[in-house]
């Protein structure tokens, strides 16, 4: 199991809407609001656990979540906290609404007295930063300052998480989204108000995240497009085919894992079927480099008949081959003959030429 960790009930809002999440009735005494959803088409089960925010207190709550676990037999096989977090820096890396996986976890009582016990995530990236969590709420901006030698980022559970995945050896990460920043005073109800943006952000970016825990049965399955649609795409029959041509010449990790990819998912204004299209064209330039310099010169040639502006001429692999497909629209009998006689004018020797590579 995965096991989904969050300060405020406000911060997993996206998840508990979009994951078939159920309330599971815990034994009173443990006081903890927690959900379960046992997805079909992945291999582990996920948790979401509201700890409430405070070092201690995300320490007490998840402890007892653990240690109730351990009694029932649950394995959790990854802690993974998502929230709000202020950020100490005006670098631009550190704007509004930008997402940050957590290198480190540091904690302070105050800037005089550190909490010397840090913890290290067990994912390891170039770009991770590191978190501080403090005591109290930190709204000043000159207080904000003050932590910024330790950590460009503050929050308030992230240290008790860690700290409690630690002793039951349990492997953690920890991402979180920028709330308020460096030259802003902090409003509270502000931020209390977007929660849902926030928690929306935090979940998009963990859509990523979850390609690599999908069953295993997507990717060595012959028909892999149960997972695209998982991730939003959108298939017509002729895209499922070409996309299965394509993935013939390369392995679906070295797609998924890779950095368009990821970027393509968090394009919330793209629709499935335009990430599909984007999709496919990127796959076509991976296996077919050639195909886009000679689309690059038909289209030249293609300028010099503007007669021909609503003819979509375009080069697709088939088999391991490159053709010359062709799409057009007319409304009427003039308009056919009219394209007739400009086809006839277009040199399709030299367009055919470029097509076997020869004019390159």
């Amino acid at each position: 199991m995965i096991l989904y960790v969050f300060a405020h009930f406000q911060e997993a809002s996206a998840f508990l809407k979009s994951i078939p999440f159920k309330q599971k009735v815990l034994p009173h005494n443990l006081q903890l609001t927690y959900f379960e959803s046992f997805d079909e088409s992945i291999e582990s089960p996920k948790g979401l656990l509201i700890i409430q925010e405070g070092p201690w207190r995300a320490y007490s709550s998840l402890i007892k979540f653990l240690s109730y676990a351990e009694m029932q037999s649950l394995k959790i096989q990854e802690i993974r906290n998502f929230g709000i977090v202020g950020s100490t820096s005006l670098a631009p890396q550190f704007e509004m609404d930008s997402i940050h996986e957590i290198r480190s976890s540091y904690c302070f009582l105050n800037p005089e007295f550190p909490e010397f016990q840090s913890y290290h995530s067990s994912v390891k990236s170039p770009k991770m930063v590191d978190c501080l969590t403090v005591f109290k709420r930190i709204t000043n901006t000159e207080e904000k300052k003050s932590y910024l030698p330790f950590a460009p980022l503050i929050d308030r559970e992230l240290w008790g998480v860690a700290k409690a995945a630690k002793e039951f050896h349990i492997p953690w990460r920890s991402i979180k989204c920028i709330s308020d920043i460096l030259d802003d005073q902090t409003n509270c109800q502000l931020i209390t108000e977007n929660a849902a943006h926030f928690s929306q952000l935090l979940f998009d970016h963990n859509k990523t995240l979850e390609i690599n825990n999908t069953s295993p049965a997507y990717k060595t399955n012959l028909n892999p497009i149960p997972f695209f649609h998982q991730m939003g795409f959108h298939f017509t029959f002729y895209q499922q085919n070409t996309l299965l041509n394509l993935l013939k010449s390369r392995s679906l990790d070295s797609i998924t894992q890779s950095d368009f990819f990821h970027d393509l998912l968090l394009k919330k204004n793209l629709a499935p079927k335009q990430k599909t299209k984007l999709l496919l064209e990127h796959l076509e330039d991976l296996t077919f480099p050639e195909m886009r310099s000679i689309s690059k010169k038909i289209q030249l040639k293609l300028q010099s008949f503007p007669q021909l502006d609503n003819l979509q001429l375009q080069v697709r692999p088939s088999d391991g081959l490159e053709f010359l497909h062709g799409k057009f629209t007319v409304h009427n009998l003039n308009q056919w003959n009219e394209l007739l006689l400009t086809l006839s004018n277009l040199e399709l020797h030299s367009l055919f030429q470029d097509l076997d590579g020869n004019n390159l």
